[in-house]
């Protein structure tokens, strides 16, 4: 009595892909299932002014600086210095003012960074500034670090020839 073998399928490897098929085999079965649209973003097609929220404003300079060195927007410098913001200058009239005129002028600063021949040596400058007002505040320093951050956007206004009003 012969025994029959069945004929094996055969494994062919299609060129640069993953997928294998194997000779002789049936087609998968394509899904029936209906696909939902995708919704299209409205794109804006007008350059505006996009109102930035008061909590991402009181770090504009520092934001401006950590973008330009490609750090973490929640990284030490920023996550200090906004729990700095809203826990200790946020407690005090004064300290509030402060926030509200930095709200105002910093946009501006930016602004004149960007177009500076020198932004690499300003940036330097505030990262400098920033990270001594985080080592200030991690000491609990923190009249000593509302100085060096307010030296330091003095010393900016003072540059680019603004004021606070």
């Amino acid at each position: 009595m012969a025994i029959k073998k069945k004929p094996s399928k055969k494994v062919v490897k299609k060129p640069n892909t993953k997928a294998t098929k194997k000779v002789g085999a049936k087609p998968a079965k394509k899904s029936t299932a209906k696909k939902k649209p995708t919704k299209l973003k409205k794109v804006n097609t007008l350059k505006t002014k996009k109102k930035r929220k008061p909590e991402t404003l009181m770090c504009f300079l520092t934001t401006a600086c950590v973008h330009y060195y490609n750090l973490a927007d929640n990284g030490y410098e920023l996550n200090t210095l906004r729990s700095y913001r809203d826990t200790y200058l946020k407690s005090s009239p004064a300290g509030k003012r402060l926030v509200e005129q930095y709200y105002r002028i910093s946009p501006e600063i930016v602004n004149c960074i960007e177009s500076d021949n020198e932004k690499s040596g300003v940036y330097a400058f505030i990262h400098n500034r920033v990270l001594k007002a985080c080592g200030q505040i991690e000491q609990q320093k923190y009249s000593a670090a509302r100085t060096t951050y307010k030296n330091m956007v003095e010393h900016l206004l003072s540059r680019y020839q603004l004021s606070y009003q």
